[in-house]
């Protein structure tokens, strides 16, 4: 056999062996909104302390009446979606005209609100020290004059470890009346947080895997040589 033809034997069973030496060995899974039900466009994900980082994401959308907004809830960190006003970014709205929606503190949750009308919605977290380090959010909040989101969250930050807490007010999530009703999902709804170990395969069985795989493109290899060298 001429070399050329050898040599573009070995290009074809290059590849085979290239192919064969890597593996996908596992699927990190998604978190939240990745592995929830996230089919229906008209419903808005928040992330709650996206990598028990302490802010939601997004921080300010805007929804219409009658939409839904799911909060996910990381695990290993207690954090709450509870309404406040405006004027009073870390204490949760509870007056004799209005009483807001409080998760209260949760880990890996999904808290589902239904927007009642068109007014700004103002919320934050309550875990001690998130709120005054500027974990707050807004719904529909206007993006000019004196309530935007970014002034909201400013004064959230001016009160600083002066942020009042109310994290021991015992009881189950609130639901509130003012703009939104709340309510809390299974816990499944949630992905659980990302475990690579959980997922991969064992070095024992992907080597095992390895050569079950590559044995053919060897013995074809082989064959090449064996030709050229005839």
């Amino acid at each position: 056999m001429k070399a050329p033809l050898a040599c573009a034997l070995i290009g074809v069973a290059f590849p085979m062996l290239v192919a064969a030496r890597a593996r996908v060995k596992g699927i990190i899974p998604m978190i939240g909104k990745e592995l929830a039900d996230t089919s229906n466009s008209s419903v808005i994900w928040i992330t709650v302390a996206p990598g028990q980082q302490i802010f939601f994401e997004p921080p300010n959308p805007n929804a219409t009446v009658g939409q839904t907004v799911n909060f996910m809830f990381p695990s290993d960190l207690p954090v709450s979606v509870t309404q406040s006003s405006f004027n009073d970014p870390c204490t949760y709205l509870n007056t004799s005209d209005e009483t807001g929606f409080d998760s209260q503190l949760q880990e890996s949750i999904v808290f589902s609100l239904e927007i009642l009308d068109s007014d700004p919605i103002y919320f934050h977290c309550k875990h001690p020290g998130h709120c005054g380090q500027g974990m707050v959010g807004t719904i529909n909040a206007p993006t000019s004059g004196n309530e935007t989101f970014t002034i909201y969250q400013t004064k959230a930050v001016s009160l600083g470890s002066n942020a009042p807490n109310d994290t021991n007010v015992p009881g189950s999530p609130v639901a509130g009346s003012s703009g939104a009703i709340g309510s809390t999902l299974p816990a499944s709804t949630v992905a659980p947080t990302p475990s690579p170990t959980s997922t991969f395969t064992s070095d024992a069985a992907f080597s095992a895997d390895i050569r079950t795989r590559i044995w053919p493109a060897w013995v074809f290899l082989a064959l090449v040589f064996a030709m050229a060298t005839a």
